[in-house]
């Protein structure tokens, strides 16, 4: 029953991240920019990490640019996560505003006891993650709720969702086919901004922000606004979008 909790955890979070990897999936197409890729390719450039410890890590890595997976591997329910130094010196908990710094290379977090239903995951301050509501198929994705725009706080950013009709390669032949929305949080003004292009029909109607800040107990959740027109902002301190 335990492995079963923990299987269907997994493939629930798979599904909530579909518009996540989806746009990935894009990107790589347009771009060839990796989806799953090691830490030493976006962290090639602290020396020290790479010298030290950065071409030996193979337990954990980098799933786009904002998540990093470091699953546990051993039956003691132990690991060691390395986490590098970036801009802002700290990343977060996925869903949560529990911080670790990061400011010397090579820092190490060591988790003992990990549950079997959980994957320790971390996010770049600045990350932008959308993510659907529950659905146990993806052509159930329109009818799970508002997309949860996800926003941690720390870093300006930016996040590109694609969206198409999921079904056949039209993508390919016309732009027409393919929706795009650009989200950019802007850190000092506390607002996440869009805007759209591309004719195709929209897959989420309407989307939820979801703040998390290290200096918050909780995540700061924003009313529901439309996701239909071609452009739209929220702003975390008023609480007001449009």
């Amino acid at each position: 029953e335990e492995a079963a909790d923990s299987m269907r955890k997994s493939l629930e979070l798979r599904y909530r991240l579909i518009p996540y990897t989806y746009s990935l999936a894009q990107d790589l197409y347009e771009e060839g920019t990796l989806m799953t890729r090691p830490l030493i390719m976006d962290f090639a450039s602290d020396d020290d990490f790479v010298l030290k410890n950065g071409a030996d890590i193979t337990q954990e890595w980098m799933f786009g640019p904002s998540i990093l997976v470091a699953p546990v591997m051993y039956e003691d329910n132990h690991t060691d996560v390395v986490l590098p130094t970036i801009q802002s010196g700290y990343w977060y908990e996925f869903n949560s505003t529990v911080t670790h710094d990061a400011v010397t290379p090579g820092t190490t977090v060591s988790l003992f006891g990990v549950p079997l239903n959980q994957i320790p995951i971390y996010v770049k301050p600045g990350s932008i993650i959308p993510i659907a509501g529950l659905v146990q198929y993806t052509d159930a994705l329109p009818e799970s709720g508002p997309l949860q725009v996800h926003v941690y706080s720390g870093d300006d950013n930016s996040f590109t969702l694609t969206e198409d009709d999921g079904a056949t390669n039209a993508y390919i032949n016309s732009d027409n086919s393919v929706r795009q929305t650009n989200f950019v949080w802007n850190e000092k003004t506390k607002t996440l901004s869009w805007t759209t292009t591309g004719s195709a029909k929209a897959t989420y109607k309407d989307l939820e922000v979801w703040y998390w800040s290290k200096n918050e107990e909780n995540a700061i959740v924003l009313g529901v606004t439309s996701l239909e027109g071609t452009s739209g902002s929220c702003n975390v301190d008023t609480k007001v979008c449009h």
